[in-house]
C-alpha cells in the first residue's frame, strides 16, 4: 500500500471517528447567562483544528447527513 493511500485511509477514519465525538458532545451544553455553550461548538472547533479546513468540513457534513438520515443526533 502506497504512503498517499495509507494517509487517505488514515484520515478518512479520523473523520468518522470525529463525527462520532460530535454525536456525542453535541447534546452537551453548558448554560451561562442567556446563551449556553454547546459540545457541538466544541466538536467542530477541534475536528477543525485537528484534520484542517478540507477535512473538517467533511467531518461535518457527514455529522449532518447522519442526523438527516434519521438518527437522533439534533435532539437532546
Amino acid at each position: 500500500m502506497t504512503e498517499q493511500k495509507r494517509d487517505r485511509i488514515h484520515r478518512m477514519a479520523v473523520c468518522a471517528v470525529m463525527a462520532a465525538v460530535m454525536c456525542v458532545l453535541a447534546p452537551i451544553s453548558i448554560p451561562i447567562g442567556p446563551i449556553s455553550i454547546t459540545g457541538g461548538t466544541l466538536a467542530i472547533y477541534l475536528t477543525a483544528y485537528l484534520l484542517g479546513g478540507k477535512w473538517g468540513t467533511v467531518t461535518t457534513l457527514v455529522y449532518l447527513l447522519v442526523g438527516f438520515a434519521g438518527l437522533p443526533v439534533f435532539s437532546n
